[in-house]
């Protein structure tokens, strides 16, 4: 097992969205469709983002389809004049062979702004032989 099948990845080419949601929102540009025939996904993301206020909070994650979030990850940025880069990863195994949705997500700590910078984000999701 853990031979790589194949490999899909998306970067980010615009700044946003904005949100000052505490409810989890897609990242733009990071999602992707890939269909297994082997089993398993390891998925990875790394985004920048900005906060308008020191000390407060936002959370990345992954979403296959329409679970729910997991490998959350939460940033304390510590004032409001720095980007604060993060990145979070997880495995799916004993997946049917079929097409799955993988998305990154985020949200606020519900009344800081948060927003996602420029092109500094990516995902890659590789299948592998589980």
């Amino acid at each position: 097992g853990g031979i790589i099948a194949q490999l899909d990845g998306t970067v980010g080419s615009t700044s946003g969205p904005n949100t000052t949601s505490a409810t989890y929102i897609d990242l733009d540009e990071l999602s992707t469709g890939i269909t297994t025939t082997t089993g398993g996904l390891f998925a990875v993301v790394s985004a920048s983002f900005y906060i308008n206020s020191g000390s407060a909070n936002y959370f990345l994650a992954l979403q296959k389809d329409s679970d729910g979030e997991v490998a959350i990850r939460q940033v304390t940025q510590p004032n409001s004049t720095q980007d604060a880069t993060n990145t979070t990863l997880f495995t799916w195994t004993g997946l049917a062979n079929a097409t799955y949705d993988i998305d990154a997500r985020y949200h606020s700590d519900g009344t800081n702004t948060t927003t996602s910078r420029g092109i500094n984000r990516d995902m890659m999701v590789f299948e592998f032989d589980d």
